[in-house]
């Protein structure tokens, strides 16, 4: 078992791809939006994929079905279908970054942002890539290409990212591995702050 979004009321929900809540808490007192202690619960998937699937499903067809998903991440072309929900917006098809092989957060918060000016979407779900390796700010971390993404169809035998193998060979330390991680998390939380700001939001999730 674990937590579903939709076992709670919001109109807008926030997605940090892979961020723990220790790493969250580190820097929740820098950001006026982010709880002291943030609560944790149980995922229903330790990796996209499985969190995904579990996620969306049909017993939740109404609710999908009045959500607009802004999302970044690749998997979900493998994944779901975009006439589940209200409407989908796959950033990754069009701005991924092949410097550092990822999506930044400003073309996600762009698109978000059009969505809901434009399309007023009764529940408002985005999906952010960061604080998920590679670190942009710390350009720590090998990320695949779009195009191998695509050619690997996202299976999990595919080397998405190095920077484990690197710090179990000793190439790196855990300090800069957790420093890296924790500036891509106040990198993306920056771009938070500017959905929260221009986002008229009853109830906002930030997970």
């Amino acid at each position: 078992g674990g937590w579903n979004i939709y076992d709670d009321e919001w109109d807008l929900l926030i997605v940090l791809d892979a961020c723990r809540a220790d790493l969250l808490a580190e820097v929740s007192d820098e950001f006026d939006f982010l709880p002291s202690e943030p609560r944790t619960r149980r995922s229903l998937g330790t990796a996209t994929r499985n969190w995904m699937q579990r996620t969306f499903t049909e017993r939740y067809a109404d609710e999908m079905s009045n959500t607009s998903y802004v999302v970044a991440n690749a998997y979900s072309e493998l994944l779901l279908d975009p006439s589940d929900f209200e409407y989908m917006d796959e950033v990754h098809r069009y701005a991924w970054d092949d410097e550092f092989g990822t999506v930044r957060p400003r073309p996600v918060t762009e698109r978000a942002l059009d969505l809901y000016r434009n399309r007023d979407p009764q529940r408002l779900l985005v999906h952010y890539l960061p604080p998920h390796f590679p670190s942009i700010p710390d350009h720590l971390g090998y990320n695949m290409q779009r195009e191998n993404f695509e050619k690997s169809n996202g299976e999990d035998g595919i080397e998405w990212n190095s920077v484990w193998d690197a710090l179990s060979q000793g190439e790196v330390s855990s300090e800069r591995v957790w420093s890296a991680y924790r500036e891509n998390l106040r990198y993306v939380l920056d771009d938070v702050r500017v959905l929260l700001n221009n986002v008229n939001a009853e109830r906002a999730i930030i997970t």
